[in-house]
């Protein structure tokens, strides 16, 4: 079952640019599978709003 924190970030809007971007980074650097707390540390400062 989803937590009220598990929902909230589950919210977040991310711009797609960006998220492309990102995601770009990992596979140039020969990654091709990479952990959900990896992709929230690095897009953290992408999601909008985020404080």
């Amino acid at each position: 079952m989803l937590t009220r924190s598990d929902i909230t970030i589950l919210m977040q809007q991310v711009d797609v640019t960006k998220a492309y971007d990102l995601l770009a980074m990992f596979k140039e650097a020969g990654k091709n599978r990479i952990d959900i707390q990896t992709i929230l540390d690095e897009a953290a400062p992408k999601i909008k709003d985020c404080k």
